[in-house]
Formats: C-alpha cells, sequence, structure tokens
C-alpha cells in the first residue's frame, strides 16, 4: 500500500519554537511514545523539504516505543531563515544541537540526505548520540550543474552568496509512486533552490565527512535506492568500507531517492526498527 497513513496511522504531532546558537527561530516537533519509551530517536530531513514529511516515520518509529522528536532546519518548513540559504555549514549543525539539547541523552539518529551530511558532521563533534541510521545519504552528488554554476560558484559565494538558482534536481526522481512526488511538488513548504554559498558550504562539509569516515565509531545503518540519481553511488560504496563502526549496509533494488516513500516503506521501517532495538 502507498498510504503511509494506512500501514501506521497519522501520528499525533506536538509543536513548539526553540532557537539556534545563533538566535534562529527553530520550529520543533515530537511524538510521544506509544507506551514506554525504550528510547529517544531524532529524525533530521533533507533539503528542500520539512520534517512534517516525515510523519508516517515517526508514527513507525513511536509504535515501535520511541519517543521521536526534529527540527525543521534554518531556512526550511516553518523555522526562520532564507530558502535554501546558509552562511556556514554549521548553522545546520548548530540547529541540530539545539535539537538534541532539548531531548533526553543518549539518542538515536535518523536522517536522510542533506541531513545525513549534517549528521556526520555533527558527529564530528561532541554528542550524545548511540547510534545513526542514514537514508539515501549526501555523500557525494550524482547530479551535475551546469558548468558555469560550476565555474562560477566560489566567486558567487564571496560577491553574490544569497542569490538563489536552481538546485537542478528533477523531482520525478525523489521517488517512483508519483503520488508522492505530486504531493511534493504541491506542498508549499518544499523548495527546489540553493544559493551559491550553500554550495560551496557543501562541497567542504563533504570533504570534512569522507575524509574522517574511518573515525567514526557509532553502529551505522546506512540504506539507499539502486536507481537514486541525486546520490552518488560511488561516494557510498567508498564510505561504507572506510567506516570505523560497526554498520548494516543495504541497497534497495526499485529505490529512488526516498526510501522511506517508495511502495516498499513498511519493509524499510521494519528493519529500521529492527535495528533500533538491537541497539536500544
Amino acid at each position: 500500500c502507498r498510504q503511509s497513513s494506512f500501514l501506521f496511522g497519522i501520528a499525533k504531532m506536538n509543536s513548539t519554537l526553540i532557537r539556534s546558537q545563533d538566535g534562529t527561530e527553530l520550529q520543533r516537533f515530537q511524538w510521544a511514545a506509544d507506551g514506554e519509551p525504550k528510547g529517544n530517536v531524532l529524525l533530521v530531513h533533507g533539503l528542500g523539504e520539512h520534517l512534517q514529511r516525515y510523519n508516517h516515520v515517526a508514527a513507525a518509529l513511536r509504535a515501535a516505543g520511541y519517543e521521536v522528536s526534529g527540527v525543521d532546519f534554518r531556512g526550511h518548513g516553518l523555522s526562520k531563515g532564507r530558502r535554501g540559504h546558509v552562511a556556514r555549514w554549521e548553522n545546520y549543525v548548530d540547529d541540530l544541537r539545539a535539537a538534541a539539547d532539548a531531548i533526553a541523552q543518549p539518542f538515536f539518529l535518523v536522517a536522510h540526505s542533506m541531513g545525513t551530511l549534517v549528521s556526520l558532521d555533527y558527529l564530528r563533534g561532541p554528542h550524545s548520540a548511540r547510534a545513526i541510521a542514514l537514508s539515501g545519504p549526501l555523500l557525494g552528488v550524482a547530479v551535475e550543474a551546469p558548468r558555469w554554476k560550476t565555474a562560477a560558484a566560489n566567486l558567487l559565494s564571496t560577491l553574490l552568496p544569497w542569490i538563489s538558482l536552481s538546485n537542478e534536481l528533477d523531482a520525478d526522481d525523489i521517488c517512483s509512486d508519483p503520488d508522492v512526488v505530486k504531493r511534493y511538488l504541491d506542498d508549499p513548504l518544499t523548495f527546489h533552490t540553493i544559493t551559491p554559498r550553500w554550495f560551496t558550504e557543501m562541497l567542504q562539509a563533504l570533504d570534512r565527512v569522507n575524509q574522517c569516515a574511518s573515525d567514526y565509531r557509532l553502529p551505522l545503518w546506512l540504506h539507499h535506492g539502486k536507481q537514486d540519481k541525486i546520490i552518488c553511488h560511488r561516494s557510498i560504496e567508498t564510505f561504507v568500507p572506510l567506516y570505523g563502526g560497526p554498520k548494516e549496509f543495504h541497497v534497495w533494488p526499485e529505490g529512488k531517492h526516498e526510501i522511506f516513500n517508495e511502495n516498499f516503506q513498511s519493509e524499510v521501517l521494519q528493519d529500521l526498527v529492527r535495528w533500533l532495538n538491537l541497539h536500544a
């Protein structure tokens, strides 16, 4: 069945405002565990989207006994900030840190796409995470920007860091379910732009994270779709063998970028819950 609500029900959600280190207001969301909590899960969304797209993921996790929470990153969803722009990648890390500080420690990180790059960068510093699960991880970019954008990126990042440019992503590549794609395109809280500063900061974060792959020690769950045209598969194949902690790696043959939204989402979420229970 394609409808997440049919599979897991719609989770009751609470929302509040919190502030990142520089004072930026972030929308925070919470889903209470069904029964005695086994632990806390911090959900982390991707570029151009927002956390309410993960209500069905939260529903599956809370049904399994986990407290779930997270924030819309600055410039995303209901949080403050310019769409698709960040002055420093560390600002995203600060947003994630603010979300982590608001929950009981330790906790599990469950992140998708850009959120995986933010999460791995966050783990390079002090943290209380106990394990990390990655979906469609941004460890390298498969979508090539036009040459003029790449050549001008550093200059524009200095002179016009905030100018909005297309992210060059095809919405049909996010999921094989056309209903998911339509909801994504019709969603007033999604967007399809980045800025030159976002691009150059992202590239630097990729370098940092990939260079310290062997330094990570947390248990890792990494799943992605074989049909994903957004992330670089070769970068994942390089990162996983170098990762320094225990790991589980799986490729879904029919999956595109958002495996949590594919027709086999129930299998993905059941495996995620199994893995969380192993480390709870």
